[in-house]
């Protein structure tokens, strides 16, 4: 009996350790997120933006980007989600 309550407390010691371990990682994640949408040099900038029709050519320019920069265009040191983004599109 006196094995089982060791067993049931390592048990829940390790969840109480993946746990904050997995707090860790998502205050780290928002951190970072948080201080990359801050690194904007264009600010409040959209994503997309529609540009309305010139009234000499009648066409629609269609504007889409990100309110963040690329981390680094080398695919082995990139992290963040918008490098991976670049990357597809150059690569693939």
């Amino acid at each position: 009996m006196q094995g089982e309550s060791h067993i049931r407390a390592a048990q829940v010691l390790a969840v109480i350790a993946v746990s904050a371990v997995v707090a860790l990682c998502l205050a780290v994640g928002a951190t970072r997120a948080t201080a990359a949408g801050s690194a904007s040099p264009t600010g409040s900038a959209s994503p997309a933006s529609i540009t309305p029709p010139s009234p000499e050519t009648g066409k629609t320019v269609l504007h889409i980007g990100w309110t963040t920069d690329v981390d680094s265009m080398n695919p082995f040191v990139g992290y963040a989600a918008q490098a991976y983004r670049v990357y597809s599109l150059n690569y693939d």
